[in-house]
């Protein structure tokens, strides 16, 4: 059911109403679950409330189902459900699955801005917990063709179990910046220089320094 309920993503779909009425008729936890997971598939808006309200159960089975279904969303439209659960939760499980979900969706094609796309990273990263969080963060950061995200990965220089993963970002992003913003991303490049002890990361920095004018 779900491969086919893709076909709508974005659109109103026939499958959601019967979906949504089997909620409300089943009891066995696994057959709900089950039918969560096809509203997560199906990216239908009319499923979220369904999503959001299953959030709320008292069975933490359906709970967690629920925020994996908001997470594998194939679209944009649950990142703020998502980043509401990540920053309020006191379950680590489900604060870790939203956190996954939030960057996921915000890598997804999207008609916002990039300067947009670079302040839900901002938001996304102030509520991670780990390094390995924050470096999944620079890893997707590294595809916004924007100034704002080349300033973004260089605060990220100061980290030193960071510094690696931000270098390489930037260098991704630099590729873009270097036409729009030639001189401030020169200042930015050369902080790798001056911070990151990688001899390799060095030489890929004076390459594109050298293409700048």
């Amino acid at each position: 059911m779900i491969s086919v309920s893709r076909k709508y993503v974005g659109e109103e779909n026939p499958g959601t109403a019967a979906v949504l009425e089997a909620l409300t008729t089943l009891e066995e936890i696994r057959n709900r679950c089950a039918l969560l997971r096809v509203l997560g598939g199906i990216g239908d808006s009319k499923g979220l409330d369904a999503l959001r309200k299953a959030l709320e159960d008292d069975n933490t089975e359906i709970q967690l189902t629920a925020v994996r279904a908001l997470s594998d969303w194939p679209n944009a439209e649950a990142i703020d459900d998502l980043l509401k659960i990540a920053g309020n939760t006191s379950d680590e499980t489900k604060r870790a699955l939203a956190f996954r979900g939030v960057v996921r969706l915000i890598g997804l094609d999207s008609e916002r801005s990039a300067n947009e796309t670079v302040k839900l990273y901002k938001q996304a990263v102030n509520l991670a917990l780990n390094v390995s969080e924050k470096k999944m963060m620079l890893s997707k950061l590294s595809n916004v063709e924007s100034f704002a995200a080349l300033y973004l990965a260089s605060d990220y220089l100061k980290d030193a179990e960071l510094q690696q993963e931000a270098a390489v970002a930037m260098l991704k992003i630099a590729e873009s910046t270097r036409n729009t913003h030639p001189q401030q991303t020169k200042i930015l490049l050369r902080m790798i220089i001056q911070t990151v002890k990688n001899d390799y990361l060095h030489q890929q920095v004076q390459e594109l320094l050298n293409k700048i004018e």
